[in-house]
């Protein structure tokens, strides 16, 4: 059961990583994604998914900004 959540940390760290390249960064999700061996397109779902989370969730937007 533990295992579960210790994969999904990893995957949330990424997903803030991508976010991060999209709005704040000059980078792009190509270069990213060769430096962390992921697809472009699964990073980009994932900080489209982070920021729908941001704006739909409050307390995990402030969590965030922390």
């Amino acid at each position: 059961m533990s295992a579960a959540g210790q994969k999904r940390l990893p995957s949330k760290a990424r997903a803030l990583v991508a976010w991060d390249v999209l709005e704040l960064s000059d980078a792009t999700l190509n270069k990213l994604a060769v430096r962390l061996g992921r697809d472009a397109s699964t990073l980009n779902s994932a900080a489209k998914r982070f920021d729908r989370r941001c704006y739909n969730e409050p307390e995990f937007k402030e969590k965030i900004e922390r």
